[in-house]
């Protein structure tokens, strides 16, 4: 059986043999990259922050009436400054005109059925904060895009697009939309025309469902942390360690940060993110169950970076105000540290009572590890 890799290398090598035709004047209307100016390439959308097991890609849409070989072409990336450059050389294929071209890392994994360029290797990775992405023929940049924000975690930078995509807008990029969903938990159009962008949010509004809403923002006491889980036993602490917030009404998350010593992980996103009365958020590095530990549902993923001989978390809100600080102890291998429910807190002073999760209740999942992730913690001994 041939494989999907395998076949795209045949592909390539027929792209290729197709070029060198091209220069004897085999096949009409397809040109080298050096010899196609003036050029009609625009980057419509890129993924430079995925999430999951996804990796980064960007697209390109041809406008031009001309096929564009991709012989020659080099993607690169880089950070604001220039620095931290990386690129890839192309040798085959070529982009249709009026047609998208998605150009992706697949590491040495099979290409997925929107990746038509594959490559090897995370040319994005030092750009996430901000930073420039493109294409370039020889020495001149044919296609490019510039992001001044964090990309939004597992959210494609999207172009504003029009009908079939001739009506993209220069300048006007937005976090694809989460009904876009492409491979779990990534939200894009890899391969297609973008729906074109929102209208500009508002400092204290969110979109839900592609409308825009006031966010219910939090204010000490209608948000606490809940559990920690610093050293998980059934995978690394770079998949498994994971915090959980619990709420007492509901309330939008959006901009507020997690302080774990000195550093901050922040909840940056333009679609409203959630939690429900008495509801329960969990954070984790990992949102796939396969590796992470055999973890619930997680609603943000992001590096947290815990220490198992203990810390400080603080959770911050968008205007720089503390809504909940614990500092937790050592941790116990494979066993959370977890508040006592907030229902049994009520009148109790002096701080809330923290206890790790009592390895008689049946807190255990399958995994392995004792916690409640997403669950109502257990009364503390």
């Amino acid at each position: 059986m041939v494989s999907k890799r395998q076949l795209s290398l045949v592909i390539g090598i027929l792209s290729f043999a197709a070029a060198l035709g091209v220069a004897c004047g085999a096949s009409e209307g397809v040109t080298g990259c050096k010899d196609s100016g003036p050029f009609h390439l625009q980057v419509s959308e890129l993924m430079v922050n995925p999430g999951g097991d996804g990796g980064e890609w960007v697209e390109v849409f041809n406008s031009g009436k001309v096929a564009v070989e991709t012989s020659g072409l080099t993607i690169f990336a880089h950070t604001p400054d220039g620095g931290s450059a990386r690129s890839h050389l192309f040798l085959w294929g070529s982009i249709d005109a009026g047609a998208h071209f998605v150009f992706g890392d697949v590491g040495n994994a099979d290409p997925p059925e929107w990746i038509d360029g594959a490559y090897h290797g995370n040319i994005a990775s030092a750009a996430i904060r901000s930073g420039t992405m493109g294409l370039r023929c020889g020495d001149e940049v044919v296609a490019s895009a510039t992001w001044n924000r964090p990309a939004t975690k597992a959210r494609a930078l999207m172009r504003s697009g029009g009908a079939a995509d001739e009506g993209l807008a220069d300048g006007a990029f937005c976090d694809a939309p989460l009904e876009f969903i492409y491979s779990p938990p990534n939200a894009g159009t890899p391969g297609k025309a973008n729906p074109p962008c929102p209208i500009p949010l508002g400092t204290d509004e969110c979109f839900e469902r592609s409308r825009v809403r006031k966010m219910r923002r939090p204010a000490a006491g209608e948000i606490w942390l809940n559990e920690i889980m610093a050293d998980p036993l059934a995978t690394s602490d770079a998949k498994g360690e994971y915090l959980e917030f619990q709420a007492k009404t509901a309330l939008d998350l959006n901009g507020l940060a997690i302080r774990i010593g000195t550093r901050f992980l922040e909840i940056d996103s333009s679609s409203c993110v959630t939690i429900d009365a008495g509801g329960f958020f969990l954070v984790a590095p990992s949102g796939d169950s396969s590796s992470n530990g055999g973890l619930p549902q997680v609603d943000w993923v992001g590096t947290l970076g815990l220490a198992n001989s203990g810390s400080q978390v603080q959770l911050v809100g968008p205007d720089g105000g503390e809504l909940d600080r614990v500092a937790y102890p050592a941790a116990k291998a494979g066993i959370s540290w977890q508040r006592e429910p907030w229902s049994q807190q009520a009148g109790k002073t002096p701080a809330p009572k923290w206890c790790l999760t009592p390895k008689d209740a049946g807190s255990s999942p399958d995994a392995g590890d004792y916690g409640t992730p997403r669950r109502a913690n257990f009364v503390c001994p």
